[in-house]
This record gives C-alpha cells, structure tokens and sequence, in this order.
C-alpha cells in the first residue's frame, strides 16, 4: 500500500479552514469516484498533515491530483504544500 504525507509551512500563514474544507471537497469527490470503488484509498487531515493512502501508485498519484485541484480552487497554492 503507497502512502504519502503532505504538511504545510506555518509561515505562509495558511488558512487552515479552506484547507480543511478542500480536503472535505476532495473525500466527497473520492467517495463518489467510481474507478476508486472497492479499493483503498484515504485522505486524512490531522492537524497541519494530509496523509493520502492507496493500493498502487497510479491511484495514489490520482488522488493527489484530486487533492491539489480541490485546495487550489479554495485559494490554497501549491507552493504552501510541503510534498
């Protein structure tokens, strides 16, 4: 199972709310994702970490493209994610 965390710099001063809701945006999107149906696949936030777990690479890579594209449409910019 490939896992892959992401945390994100305190001094750019981030707004962990929009955050929280692009992850929120992103699990909904997963669950309703019919090519990640019967897998494992997770997006998990704790605190300043977003740790995502899948089955292989290839969904993995997926769900970080989902992830970024969720926090970049909330105003969160991929240079104050840490990967």
């Amino acid at each position: 199972m490939a896992a892959q965390e992401f945390s994100f710099d305190i001094v750019s001063k981030v707004d962990l709310m929009e955050v929280k809701n692009g992850v929120d945006q992103a699990q909904r999107e997963l669950a309703g994702r019919f090519d990640f149906r019967g897998s494992i696949a997770e997006i998990e936030l704790k605190k300043d970490t977003i740790t995502l777990t899948a089955e292989d690479e290839f969904r993995l890579e997926q769900l970080r493209d989902i992830l970024l594209s969720r926090l970049s449409k909330r105003g969160i910019k991929y240079k104050m994610v840490n990967q």
